[in-house]
């Protein structure tokens, strides 16, 4: 199903104007800029190829020269370094007019950086020039965004209430039982069964069968922990970081039965021992390899996810080719952090503030842009097919959706850093009230006490964080590659661990942490 009518009768009617003026366009005064009618743009790449951004970079400035009447510098920097480039051109002051941000980036979170005065304030141009996005997120979306009731950021709309997911190959999940109950959503829930519980159930199911580890040799790469492996005990457990880079000492329970206001070191609580003895268990079980070196994609059958998400399984079986059951763990949860894992923001030294967001306000209405800007151009990047799939009642009913095509040379791997990733095509196996789902889990959350607050700290505070956090990423890389010593018991890495901690200011930052925490509490009293 061709769905590019409309864009391409826009990109016809636009190449003729596209090309007048285009020297103009592109001269640089001496601080960088690139003129009055063209918006620099910083965008953050997950990763993909994107060997054919000019050519997806023209198609986009023909479509908004048309729609805004300005264009776009696209400027790709890859994820990862993009939070080392982004610390060098705000400090050095380079020139750009708006860029991607966010609390995943350690060191260049969006709350700091927008505390050191490096963004624009849009609190009053917000809702004038992007009236779409302002309206379509709740006051709890936007607390998380406001420094001194200032916004300097728009949030980049996705699955903002963070939970724990696991997704597990689909044929086995009908044979897992713990305690002789099958593994079901709802088994998980009322019984309080634990993320470190059910992976290792799965494994050792996966480890028993023959069909799938030969001699009782789990193959490399079946188990697949992700990226947000050293915080899923957080996420499984409703701990926020107050603001601050997730591994950084410093944050409050944040669950409706507990004290959510004193600050604590999450590196000594029991839901960090369990952790520690769940990544140590998957190494002595056999469950992981330190010879794992190479992410055999094929072999993937158990699966972090991080973030629970609907519909995240698709991308799982794009990239896999095997369908997975995900499964969610802990209460979902709304933080600063949560909430600003993904923003654009607006350089003070910009002149062009209107324009930054009507374009990004276009991009939020406007599907056609948004998926040509984070998928690509259809018949080179993605096809249309048409499938069945299951539907709420239990019947199958045709859907169509994208495929990726192989060898495609744009693949930013990003859909959820721009304005909202609800504009995404669909693609297979996702359903389709995926979005509605989503923005029920947003909608239902559990709010943070701590939601609105970022720990700002001064620079012996922000030095002392530095330093236990090279000592956190030491340990936390060594069970990731079971490279710790052996003998060693969870309790030895643990006190060791804090031991350090102690030596590196870890008192300074929490009771920081606290005043800091108290006053913002006091205010909304």
């Amino acid at each position: 199903m061709k769905r590019w009518t409309k864009i391409a009768s826009i990109l016809c009617a636009g190449v003729l104007a596209g090309s007048v003026g285009l020297m103009a366009a592109c001269r640089r005064d001496q601080t960088g800029n690139e003129g009055d009618d063209v918006v620099q743009y910083v965008v953050y790449t997950g990763g993909g190829n994107i060997d054919g951004a000019s050519r997806v970079e023209s198609q986009v400035n023909k479509y908004v020269e048309e729609k805004l009447g300005f264009k776009v510098k696209l400027t790709f920097r890859a994820y990862t370094t993009y939070s080392e480039q982004l610390g060098l051109m705000l400090n050095s002051n380079e020139y750009y007019d708006m860029c991607y941000i966010g609390s995943l980036l350690t060191g260049n979170p969006y709350s700091l950086r927008a505390n050191e005065g490096y963004f624009m304030d849009i609190t009053e141009e917000l809702p004038e020039y992007a009236p779409h996005i302002y309206e379509a997120l709740n006051d709890d979306i936007w607390a998380a965004a406001k420094i001194d009731g200032k916004i300097y950021g728009v949030i980049n709309e996705q699955i903002f209430a963070r939970s724990t997911g696991v997704a597990i190959d689909k044929e086995i999940v009908p044979d897992l039982t713990i305690d002789g109950k099958p593994l079901t959503q709802a088994n998980i829930d009322a019984e309080g069964w634990t993320y470190a519980d059910v992976i290792d159930k799965a494994m050792d199911y996966i480890k028993n069968d023959p069909e799938i580890s030969k001699d009782g040799v789990v193959p490399q790469s079946t188990l697949i922990l992700g990226e947000s492996y050293d915080t899923i005990f957080m996420e499984n457990y409703s701990f926020d970081n107050l603001g601050t880079a997730t591994t950084y000492p410093g944050v409050i329970r944040a669950t409706a039965e507990t004290d959510s206001t004193k600050v604590l070191n999450q590196y000594a609580t029991p839901e960090f021992k369990e952790f520690v003895q769940f990544s140590m268990d998957m190494y002595t079980k056999g469950y992981l390899r330190k010879d794992q070196t190479v992410d055999i994609v094929g072999n993937q059958r158990v699966r972090l996810c991080g973030t629970y998400q609907p519909g995240c399984e698709s991308d799982l079986y794009s990239q896999v080719g095997r369908e997975f059951v995900q499964f969610r763990f802990g209460t979902p949860l709304l933080t600063t952090s949560n909430i600003t894992s993904s923003m654009t923001v607006i350089s003070r030294n910009s002149t062009k503030a209107d324009k930054c967001l009507k374009l990004l306000d276009l991009l939020y209405t406007d599907k056609d842009l948004y998926n040509l800007l984070a998928l690509g151009e259809e018949g080179a990047e993605y096809e249309w097919k048409t499938g069945e799939m299951l539907n709420a009642q239990g019947e199958y009913e045709e859907y169509d959706y994208i495929r990726y095509i192989n060898g495609n040379s744009y693949a930013v791997f990003a859909d959820w850093a721009f304005p909202t990733m609800f504009n995404a095509y669909r693609k297979q196996f996702q359903p389709a009230d995926m979005v509605e789902q989503i923005k029920k889990i947003n909608e239902e959350a559990f709010v943070s006490p701590g939601n609105g607050f970022a720990f700002v700290p001064d620079a012996s505070v922000a030095r002392y964080q530095q330093d236990c956090d090279r000592e956190i990423s030491i340990v936390l890389q060594q069970l990731l590659k079971g490279s710790y010593t052996e003998g060693k018991t969870a309790d030895d890495i643990v006190n060791e661990l804090n031991g350090k901690l102690a030596q590196n200011g870890l008192n300074d930052i929490l009771t920081a942490k606290q005043t800091q925490f108290d006053a913002f509490l006091a205010s909304k009293a």
